[in-house]
C-alpha cells in the first residue's frame, strides 16, 4: 500500500519536504515545544501519528529537521491532536478504534 511517487516531477511550484516518512505515519496534530518541564524536547516539533499511535518529536536545528524520536511507551490509540501547555506539559487527544480496544480520551504528559 502506498509509498510510491505520484507523477513524474518531485516538485512543481512547491518545494520538496524537509522530512518524510515511508511508510507515512498519517500525521495529525502538530505543536512546537519550548517549555520548562521537558527541556530535552526544546526546539522539537511534536507531531501526532494516527497510523502508529505515537507522538513523534523532530529536533529542529537552524531551521532544519535533524533527528526524530518517538514519545509514549504504550499505545493510547490514534493521536488526533496535541498541545503544549504554558507549564510545559503536553496534552494529546485520541480517538476510539472500531474494535473498542482503545477508548478515545484526553491525556496529559507531565512530571510530578
Amino acid at each position: 500500500m502506498g509509498g510510491g511517487k505520484i507523477g513524474k516531477l518531485t516538485q512543481k511550484g512547491f518545494k520538496d519536504p524537509k522530512w518524510i516518512w515511508v511508510p507515512s505515519i498519517a500525521p495529525s496534530g502538530m505543536a512546537f515545544y519550548n517549555g520548562n518541564m521537558f527541556p530535552e524536547l526544546n526546539d522539537h516539533l511534536l507531531i501526532g501519528s494516527l497510523k502508529f499511535k505515537q507522538i513523534h518529536a523532530i529536533k529542529i536545528l537552524n531551521g532544519h529537521p535533524v533527528l526524530e524520536r518517538k514519545l509514549l511507551n504504550k499505545s493510547y490509540g490514534r493521536v488526533r491532536d496535541l498541545e503544549v501547555m504554558n507549564d510545559g506539559s503536553i496534552l494529546f487527544i485520541t480517538d476510539e478504534d472500531k474494535s473498542g480496544r482503545y477508548k478515545g480520551g484526553l491525556y496529559k504528559i507531565f512530571k510530578k
